[in-house]
């Protein structure tokens, strides 16, 4: 239903829906910059993973979220939450890498999207990123976070473990209408 409201010199409206049906079946509805779908939410409990590989990426693949695209064009935030040990003096440098259609995994950007540690205890870290990724419709897009560390003899861990209650590592991503 239609309601029209005259507000002095303005016309103003009310529209009130109960359902939109796409016009074209199967073509959606598009609205450019709103959320289209978001992916499983992938959690991982209790990983540790012990990092001593200077300057070598190190994938985390117990670490994987998967996201179909339902619209051509598409941009993707993608979230990783976990948590770093590294000792004074060091850090990990951390990525999110993708894979298209079951290829190879590359990096969403040219450089690590965070450098935490340096402290000389755990951390939370969170990394949200938006990525433009070449595809087609029907090819699933897989992200996973890779790490390095520049001294091979520190030893850094990425995710808590079990100790203390355990933890989890997450990881989603939101397709973007454009």
């Amino acid at each position: 239903s239609l309601f029209t409201y005259n507000y002095g010199d303005c016309r103003m409206s009310t529209l009130s829906v109960d359902n939109i049906i796409e016009k074209t079946s199967g073509a959606g509805v598009h609205i450019a910059g709103h959320v289209v779908q978001v992916s499983t939410f992938t959690q991982v409990n209790d990983l540790q993973t012990t990092i001593n590989n200077s300057s070598s990426n190190t994938a985390i693949t117990q670490v994987t979220n998967t996201i179909t695209p339902k619209q051509a064009g598409s941009k993707f935030i993608v979230n990783l939450h976990t948590q770093i040990y590294a000792p004074s003096g060091q850090y990990l440098a951390m990525m999110i890498f993708r894979s298209v259609a079951g290829g190879g995994y590359s990096h969403t950007t040219n450089k690590p999207h965070a450098y935490p540690g340096n402290v000389g205890a755990w951390q939370d870290v969170e990394i949200s990123i938006i990525d433009t990724p070449t595809y087609t419709l029907g090819q699933s897009i897989s992200y996973r976070p890779y790490v390095y560390t520049y001294n091979t003899s520190a030893t850094t861990y990425f995710g808590w473990g079990s100790s203390g209650g355990g933890s989890a590592t997450t990881m989603f991503a939101m397709e973007i209408a454009q």
